[in-house]
C-alpha cells in the first residue's frame, strides 16, 4: 500500500459499517502493530477487543457468514431521535400537502376571476368558499410544517445536549405554569 498505516485504520471502520467483522478485525491489528504511536492507542485498543467480542457473539450463535447470509449492523435509536424523526415526517407531510393544495386554490381562485362572476363580483356561494377553504388548507398545512419542523429541531438539539459534554451547545426544556396557562420554555446555549 502507500506506507501510511492510517489508511489501515479507515480500512477497519470500511469493513466494519459493511458487516465484514473479520477484515475489520484483520485491518486493525495491522494498525495498532505497524503504527508505533498512536495518541489513543488504548482506545484503538478497547475498540479490537470489542470488535473481536461482537465478531465472536456472532460465530457462537451458529451464524457463519457466507455468501448467502448478509450481516448487519443495528443501531438503536434514542426516544428523542424517534420523535424528531417523526417530527421531521409530518413536516414534510405537511409542504407536500401546502404544495398540492396551494396551487389548487389558485386555480380556483384563477377560474373564479376569469368567469362570469369574477367581473360582477357575484358568484355562488359553494364556488367561492371552495376556493377559500382550500386557500385556508393551504395555510394551515405552511404553519404545521413550520411547527413540526421547529419541534423536530428542538428534539435534535435536545438529544444532541444528552450526549454533548458541557463546553458544547446545550438545550434545554422545562415546564412552564403561570395564573393563565403554561407551556415550555427553551433554554439554549449554542
Amino acid at each position: 500500500m502507500s506506507g501510511r498505516s492510517e489508511l489501515l485504520f479507515n480500512l477497519h471502520l470500511c469493513h466494519q459499517q459493511l458487516g465484514q467483522f473479520q477484515q475489520a478485525i484483520t485491518y486493525l491489528r495491522r494498525y495498532l502493530a505497524e503504527t508505533p504511536e498512536i495518541r489513543n492507542r488504548s482506545n484503538v485498543e478497547s475498540r479490537l477487543k470489542r470488535l473481536e467480542e461482537r465478531h465472536g457473539d456472532l460465530l457462537s450463535d451458529e451464524v457463519r457468514p457466507t455468501d448467502s447470509v448478509l450481516e448487519t449492523n443495528t443501531t438503536t435509536l434514542s426516544s428523542r431521535t424517534v420523535v424528531s424523526i417523526a417530527m421531521f415526517s409530518a413536516a414534510g407531510a405537511s409542504l407536500l400537502s401546502a404544495a398540492i393544495l396551494g396551487p389548487w386554490a389558485l386555480s380556483e381562485e384563477s377560474q373564479l376571476a376569469s368567469s362570469d362572476c369574477g367581473a360582477l363580483g357575484v358568484c355562488p356561494s359553494g364556488r367561492a368558499d371552495r376556493a377559500n377553504r382550500l386557500a385556508l388548507a393551504t395555510d394551515v398545512a405552511l404553519g404545521a410544517a413550520a411547527i413540526f419542523a421547529g419541534l423536530g429541531l428542538t428534539f435534535v438539539l435536545l438529544d444532541r445536549d444528552s450526549e454533548s459534554s458541557s463546553s458544547e451547545a446545550r438545550l434545554s426544556m422545562q415546564p412552564l405554569t403561570v395564573k393563565r396557562g403554561g407551556g415550555a420554555a427553551l433554554q439554549g446555549r449554542f
